[in-house]
């Protein structure tokens, strides 16, 4: 028999894999949406009182937020992977050229200014495969938020997804994993149901 470990693990491959085989494959069908998903975003009263808005720049199975630009105008920081030591930083961008595809192929600012400071007044937009009532997160499997969330707990956690990924039965995870305040899909904005911190 396996470890827990194992088990996890597996679960969390599962999910990734029938994602990637039942996500909307219509372009026309994405697009639509991820512009209700983004007006969902901007009907939050909290939303646009953030100081600093970080984004990511979508994979075809992911809510493209990019309209965010059109909608409500405004600096958004991207995540910027360092491969070696498995980091990323964030970067402030006032529009979609300003990106450039980064050693994982996904779009990445390409200026040299400095990376943000996050606090309490900032809240990141964050994509996954899955998503439960209780902010469980299940992402690609490198790490990248999850160590990225251990240096930096201050800012708000939104979990972005198609309302598809927003499962009712707890997701596989383990201490680890960080878990999201809030997950929000085109149907609407999900607080995160309160349990005990780990």
């Amino acid at each position: 028999m396996g470890s827990a470990i194992e088990s996890i693990s597996l679960s969390k491959k599962q999910i990734r894999e029938a994602w990637k085989k039942d996500y909307p494959k219509d372009p026309a069908s994405r697009s639509k949406i991820s512009e209700k998903l983004c007006r969902v975003l901007l009907a939050s009263p909290s939303f646009k009182q953030f100081r600093h808005i970080g984004i990511y720049a979508c994979r075809e199975w992911e809510i493209d937020l990019s309209l965010l630009f059109k909608l409500y105008p405004r600096p958004y920081a991207f995540p910027k992977i360092d491969t070696t030591n498995k980091s990323m930083s964030f970067y402030e961008v006032s529009r979609a050229t300003e990106l450039s595809p980064g050693p994982l192929g996904i779009l990445e600012p390409t200026g040299s200014s400095t990376p943000l400071v996050w606090e309490g007044s900032d809240v990141l937009l964050v994509p996954g495969y899955g998503f439960d009532q209780n902010g469980n997160r299940i992402g690609t499997g490198g790490g990248y938020y999850d160590r990225f969330f251990e240096l930096n707990r201050s800012p708000k956690r939104w979990g972005i997804a198609f309302h598809a990924q927003f499962h009712q039965q707890n997701l596989a995870h383990t201490h680890h994993d960080a878990r999201m305040d809030a997950i929000v899909t085109e149907c609407g904005f999900f607080p995160a149901k309160k349990v005990e911190s780990r």
